[in-house]
């Protein structure tokens, strides 16, 4: 619970104004203005959900946790803030290209967060979850003083710039549609969860969070793709290089997920050897757990017409359009089908998803070729959705039969494969 209110709370207290630094980084030629006036909104609203807590703090922790405790809730006030100025201060960091004091940052306070748990497997005395609370917030201001220390340069910039009413009102143009169709996106997961646990079985639940653990392989190729992506591209845009090259990397990441699809299916028997007996259905769902974060990747590139174009509120419509549709097909599917019904509607929704992002991104910036994206994309799609319905029917012969896809989408994709190879002989024979 505390991993999910410090995730919302981040989406509704950036406003965002996060995406909107990003995307006016390089158009920006003042760029301690941009910071500041992107970062000074959210600022305010904290301080407003600070006082709440002061006169509310034990019915909201009652709410949240189900425990009356001013410390708790005030820890998590203390990680909201904390997470909100780290979510600034890395993207210094990121629009700079510094990778290692990036990186660096993401890593240190990991291991200061398992330092401080093993302490306390060590000391003596009666553990509690606020000794869980004060160990999160730890690391986080953790990582918090090492990007105050690695954009202080910047940070004392900022402090002297001024408020621009005019560069705000363009930021919240770009970044408001995207809080709504980031709640949306974070909704479909919740309501994946929310009909499993009403309209079906607890091992039900137990098997789609299983499903979603080792899915989680996917979901950190999608954070460290979005990570590199959109500072990438709108410096691309900043100095007129040929976009062309975004049809290329939607190409290499296309052969990417279809050929790592057909791989995870080919191989999901394996699961057998390190799951018990309760979840060996957990191998037939995989492939679409997997498919839902790779289809996101994927559209981030497809997409990207929608943040240089600057028309956000369009992020806002498809979300909500697949949120939509994710409600109906949770409705009309878990309760006969349970965790298997469960992914496929995640997986629908996903690729529908995908679908109006690129036709919205095509129509409004620029076309490009789709129709071999969208036949192998169904092919990945429906394979994984028939894998979950008939894999207990047909046995081995799934296997085989994502082995035969592999190997198809190898011969589609040789191509890629080929320029990908050539790239990487000619940077180590450079080095």
């Amino acid at each position: 619970m505390f991993q999910t209110v410090l995730s919302l709370l981040l989406v509704v207290s950036v406003f965002g104004l996060d995406q909107a630094y990003t995307r006016e980084y390089h158009s920006e030629s003042d760029k301690p203005r941009l910071f500041k006036n992107s970062v000074l909104p959210g600022l305010c609203l904290l301080v407003i959900l600070s006082v709440g807590v002061i006169f509310y703090g034990k019915l909201i922790s009652e709410f949240l946790f189900g425990i009356e405790s001013r410390v708790l809730i005030s820890l998590t006030v203390c990680a909201v803030t904390l997470n909100y100025f780290t979510r600034f201060l890395s993207l210094i960091l990121r629009m700079q290209e510094r990778g290692l004091a990036f990186s660096m940052s993401q890593v240190i306070p990991k291991f200061v967060l398992l330092a401080i748990i093993l302490v306390y497997i060590a000391l003596p005395f009666e553990k509690s979850l606020v000794h869980l609370f004060y160990a999160f917030v730890a690391s986080m201001a953790v990582v918090l003083v090492i990007f105050g220390w690695n954009t202080r340069t910047e940070l004392k910039e900022s402090f002297k710039a001024s408020l621009d009413s005019d560069l705000m009102r363009k930021l919240f143009r770009y970044g408001l549609p995207l809080v709504v169709a980031g709640l949306a996106f974070q909704a479909i997961s919740a309501v994946t969860i929310f009909s499993l646990r009403t309209l079906s079985t607890f091992p039900e639940l137990a098997v789609y969070s299983v499903t979603l653990r080792f899915s989680a392989v996917a979901v950190l190729v999608q954070s460290i793709f979005s990570i590199i992506w959109a500072p990438l591209v709108f410096k691309w845009h900043s100095n007129n290089v040929d976009m062309n090259r975004v049809n290329s990397v939607a190409q290499a990441v296309l052969a990417a997920v279809c050929i790592f699809a057909a791989i995870c299916g080919s191989l999901a028997w394996l699961l057998d050897y390190v799951l018990p007996a309760d979840y060996l259905q957990v191998k037939y769902l995989l492939v679409c757990a997997m498919v839902q974060p790779l289809l996101y990747t994927l559209s981030i590139v497809t997409s990207v017409g929608i943040g240089l174009q600057r028309k956000t509120s369009l992020s806002l419509t498809t979300s909500v359009i697949a949120l939509l549709v994710n409600l109906l097909l949770c409705w009309l599917l878990t309760p006969q089908l349970g965790a298997s019904g469960a992914v496929i509607a995640n997986t629908l929704s996903f690729f529908l998803l995908f679908v109006l992002s690129t036709e919205a991104s095509a129509f409004i910036w620029r076309g490009f070729p789709r129709v071999k994206m969208y036949l192998c994309l169904a092919l990945v799609v429906s394979g994984s959705i028939l894998t979950v319905i008939l894999g207990h029917e047909i046995g081995p012969s799934v296997w085989l039969a994502w082995s035969m896809i592999g190997i198809f989408n190898v011969m589609v994709f040789m191509t890629e494969l080929r320029n990908l190879y050539g790239q990487i002989l000619n940077r180590y024979s450079k080095a």
